[in-house]
């Protein structure tokens, strides 16, 4: 039995390896579109300088472009010594009004802006190939760089900026014989969609999962390959909905110069592979059973045994996917309201503060997800030692809702907390408990809907200090008291699908309570709301 798992680990895990070499192929030829309509671009203003001098083709240089490669939505010519534009002209087109209104300060300045890159040479004209030099992964991630450094000492290469939330692919390129002076494009967004989605790349996924899954023709016919533009959306194929691809079984980023891209692989039918596995594992369990009775019971104990581990091995692949989600969705938040305060001249003082507030409140959400990850799995490992200490706990409550109550009143709660006259002397680690009074916070926040009402009561009873988290929100099945505690678990999964969480908040809260020598538990019998209630004994 056991050995059966493990085949059906291995194979889940080739599956997994031969979906993503695909993806990784079908990037990278991607990839490699880009870069040969960087190349197709240089070669295009090399023509162009045949027959026309510099000082005559910067000024006309969009509209020519535009009649000599139709890929581009709008040329732009800048020339570094005086940092001056000289094409597109403003109103001389909607594109070129609209591209000057975001990109000529950066064009024009030496002040850092946030950019996706990636260098390149142009190499020697006897070269059968360009050959690209690319810098270090960045992951889609922005560096800030100024216009006049990007080109230093490189001859042509892309570069993407992301303006009003929209995404502008930019090529460019420096003549050989005037490097002072900079053609540049930038890609029709249609053209950057038809190189994701046409018949040639079509070739290229056919291409691409003969080698990667021609021996394994039911993975071929599972898989669905799909283009996702930096909103989610599907490029490729056409004609189909966001919907449709919400949870990839791999992806992978395309390319730098298109940050937020994904080559994702989806299987069609999810459960098939599950069900093949269970077919496998009844049908040993039905041989064994035939052989002697002694054999029977014990396979039905292990195969309940496996069915609890697929059920946890389900609930892990949910928590990798949960968590790659909660770190995705505040990483996007801090990056678009960052780049929209870098902007300073379009971005007002109230503005600023409001962004500012919400940055804040991101990166305290991001941080508590990454303490309880990391600290559940010291926990799970017995390596998180406590530090702990003769401590005040009306201060620790005092501290946690105060630094809490910025982020109650913004989502509209009223939140009361009210503590003894007296000190209450624990022995604790500060920070800790600290962890278990956000997390019940962050729940009754998170689980509060119509009424937004949540108080925070400490008190002394029977040598034991009781902190009590009352909310009216959704309440919780009195059958579900204790499988709320178990990690991965969350009980709202099924009824709501929009909110945050890893399942393992309450977890760590209760772990956490038990290291002290106390407990941590909710209130029966409760038909609206949910109480919540921390019991640490006091200190002699």
């Amino acid at each position: 039995m056991q050995s059966l798992q493990h085949q059906l680990l291995l194979a889940e895990r080739e599956q997994a390896l031969l979906a993503q070499n695909t993806v990784d192929a079908i990037a990278s030829f991607a990839d490699q579109r880009l870069d040969d309509q960087a190349n197709e671009f240089s070669e295009t203003v090399d023509k162009l300088l045949t027959t026309t001098e510099v000082s005559q083709l910067a000024p006309q240089f969009d509209q020519t472009l535009r009649q000599a490669w139709p890929n581009a939505s709008v040329g732009f010519a800048v020339n570094l010594p005086t940092l001056s534009c000289a094409s597109p002209v403003a109103g001389s087109s909607p594109d070129a009004s609209r591209f000057l209104q975001g990109n000529l300060s950066f064009l024009c300045s030496t002040t850092n802006a946030p950019i996706y890159s990636k260098a390149s040479y142009l190499p020697p004209k006897t070269a059968p190939t360009p050959t690209w030099a690319p810098e270090p992964v960045t992951g889609s991630i922005p560096r800030q760089a100024d216009f006049p450094s990007i080109v230093a000492g490189k001859s042509q290469s892309i570069l993407s900026r992301f303006l009003q939330d929209e995404l502008s692919v930019m090529i460019w390129h420096k003549p050989d014989n005037h490097p002072e002076q900079v053609f540049g494009a930038e890609l029709a967004k249609s053209k950057v969609q038809e190189l994701l989605s046409d018949n040639a790349f079509e070739a290229a996924i056919a291409q691409a999962r003969t080698a990667s899954l021609g021996n394994h023709p039911d993975l071929n016919q599972q898989l669905e390959i799909a283009i996702l533009n930096d909103k989610g959306f599907p490029v490729y194929p056409k004609n189909t909905k966001k919907e449709d691809y919400a949870n990839a079984f791999v992806s992978t980023d395309i390319s730098d110069t298109l940050p937020h891209w994904e080559v994702t692989a989806h299987i069609k039918d999810a459960g098939a592979l599950q069900a093949a596995a269970q077919e496998a594992t009844w049908t040993l369990g039905a041989i064994i059973a035939f052989l002697t009775l002694a054999i029977t019971t014990g396979s039905v104990f292990i195969l309940r045994q496996v069915h609890r581990q697929m059920l946890i091995a389900r609930q892990k692949t949910d928590f990798v996917s949960n968590v790659s989600h909660e770190l995705k969705t505040p990483l996007t938040s801090i990056r678009m309201f960052s780049e929209l305060l870098a902007n300073e001249k379009e971005t007002d003082r109230k503005k600023r503060s409001q962004f500012l507030s919400i940055i804040q409140d991101e990166t305290a959400r991001l941080t508590r997800l990454i303490n309880n990850v990391l600290d559940f799995t010291r926990l799970e490992r017995k390596e998180r030692p406590f530090e702990l200490t003769e401590t005040d706990l009306r201060s620790v409550v005092e501290k946690t809702c105060s630094d809490f109550a910025p982020s109650m009143e913004r989502a509209g709660f009223k939140f009361l907390w009210t503590n003894p006259d007296s000190p209450v002397p624990v022995s604790a680690d500060k920070d800790a408990l600290s962890q278990v009074l956000l997390n019940l916070l962050s729940n009754a926040l998170k689980y509060s809907r119509d009424d937004k009402d949540v108080k925070v009561t400490l008190c002394t009873e029977d040598n034991h200090a009781h902190v009590s988290v009352s909310d009216q929100g959704d309440g919780i099945p009195d059958e579900d008291n204790e499988r709320i505690f178990e990690k991965f678990h969350r009980l709202h999964d099924r009824l709501d699908t929009n909110r945050s969480g890893t399942g393992l908040g309450l977890t760590l809260a209760r772990q956490i309570a038990q290291a002290h020598g106390g407990r941590l538990y909710r209130q029966l019998g409760q038909k609206k709301g949910s109480t919540f209630t921390l019991e640490l004994p006091l200190s002699a």
